[in-house]
């Protein structure tokens, strides 16, 4: 793994170049723009990192402080649009939504908003209520567009922020049956600190498991206007999702993406590794973050 170091820009704190939670970035021309949700404003810097303004936006009410971005942001209509989603509160559903900041700095819209997943309070963890259930899986591109859908059948919808237009796509999908380990993951073997683990049996314990894997788990949007859809296949049925981080030898080794052209057709099929967690994609490359055997962390480019 090779790169070069281009800049390092910004820091702890709440002055110039400062942040407290740089939550989304993009690119609009030459500028850099950063969204700090925490300080409700966003930072613009040069393609070298030097600090050229600041502006305060008011916060995406009701996510004044939100757990993390779900992807980049992009420019659209004199603003940025960026995925947020609320911090976590248990027994109900949390947020996700598609915020619109203008770059002047005294607007802020969100467009839509989704349910995302119930969490439940176990004590030491907070963990989904159910491992598969129903919830929002967005992805937000170029020009206003996003896509959605809650992966538990095939089917999702392309829409654009200023357009009525929709495009409904849904694929006949065979949904694999939940495999012994999803269920009951064997953990003896699995090296953790005794306060994880203990927290981790107790989700495992009550935590209800279905007796299917949803047809997939993730949307992409690619600059061409592809959609790319992360699948749930044969591959995937003894992959417990809490355990990835800690027991490599239980994640498939890839995941099948599927690839549809603007206007839904599916165009191609495409096999990219389980350690890398794809961000953007082109026609035959992907960027995103890497996993090394060391379990370094990593950004990775993969051609196929």
């Amino acid at each position: 793994m090779t790169g070069t170091h281009i800049a390092t820009a910004g820091g702890d704190g709440e002055g110039p170049a400062e942040f407290r939670n740089a939550m989304a970035i993009g690119v609009h021309h030459d500028t850099v723009i950063v969204i700090d949700s925490r300080l409700h404003r966003f930072s613009l810097h040069d393609r070298d990192g030097r600090f050229l303004d600041s502006r305060r936006t008011p916060p995406a009410t009701p996510f004044v402080n939100p757990m993390r971005d779900g992807d980049a942001l992009h420019p659209f209509e004199g603003g940025v649009l960026y995925l947020a989603i609320e911090n976590v509160h248990t027994d109900r559903p949390t947020r996700s939504a598609m915020v619109w900041r203008g770059l002047s700095g005294d607007t802020t819209q969100i467009l839509r908003e989704w349910d995302a997943v119930l969490w439940k309070d176990m004590g030491a963890l907070l963990a989904p209520a159910s491992l598969f259930p129903p919830r929002a899986i967005v992805a937000v591109g170029r020009e206003g567009r996003y896509a959605h859908g809650d992966g538990l059948e095939y089917c999702f919808s392309v829409e654009k922020a200023d357009a009525p237009q929709v495009i409904r796509i849904c694929r006949a999908w065979q949904r694999v049956a939940v495999g012994p380990h999803t269920r009951n993951p064997p953990i003896g073997d699995i090296e953790m600190e005794p306060n994880f683990r203990q927290a981790i049996e107790q989700v495992l314990r009550e935590q209800e498991v279905e007796g299917e894997w949803p047809s997939y788990d993730r949307l992409l949007l690619a600059p061409d206007g592809a959609v790319w859809v992360r699948t749930i296949g044969p591959e995937q049925p003894d992959a417990n999702p809490l355990l990835y981080s800690q027991a490599p030898h239980l994640r498939p080794t890839h995941r099948v993406w599927e690839v549809f052209d603007a206007s839904g057709a599916l165009r191609s099929s495409v096999m990219l590794p389980t350690t890398l967690d794809v961000r953007v994609v082109a026609e035959h490359v992907a960027f995103g973050f890497g996993e090394l055997d060391t379990g370094e962390k990593v950004i990775a480019r993969v051609a196929f």
